[in-house]
């Protein structure tokens, strides 16, 4: 029974290591698109630098997170130890009960969503851009403070 488990979360990290190596593409991918091909609209010089940054800045930390994901889920798969350790922490009780009280899921996929809408709408309006910034933290600090609470409480 546990190595029919173990087998189907080998098969869970080779599908997580794809999926970040396509994350990592489509970072790249979107700031090439941006950056080269797509003009800033008129703006103040300050102002047009700071979107700039952040968007670099922004996919800089996708393209990140994808790379170490995928690293680690790449060593996991390579290495008995790691694997084990991986898995017994991914299937650990109190782990997932806070996991799926904050919504671990839900929240990542609208993290990618925020940060890649952040990223296009800073080349078309800066409110729209400053709005989806603000909205980007706050449901990013709303997720640390649940986990944060969540761990305490439990």
């Amino acid at each position: 029974m546990a190595e029919k488990g173990m087998t189907a979360f080998k098969e869970s990290l080779r599908r997580r290591v794809w999926f970040c190596a396509a994350g990592c593409a489509g970072a790249v991918m979107l700031a090439v698109a941006l950056f080269a091909w797509v003009k800033p609209p008129d703006m103040d010089e300050h102002l047009r630098g700071f979107i700039q940054g952040m968007q670099a800045g922004m996919l800089s930390c996708a393209f990140a997170f994808f790379l170490l994901t995928g690293i680690r889920c790449r060593r996991a798969l390579m290495e008995a130890s790691r694997l084990k350790r991986i898995y017994i922490a991914e299937n650990d009780e109190r782990r997932r009960m806070i996991r799926d009280k904050i919504g671990s899921v839900s929240f990542l996929f609208m993290m990618i969503v925020l940060t890649v809408a952040t990223v296009i709408f800073g080349y078309y309006d800066k409110t729209v851009f400053f709005t989806l910034l603000g909205v980007t933290l706050f449901v990013s600090m709303t997720k640390v403070g649940m986990k944060l609470y969540y761990q305490g409480k439990y």
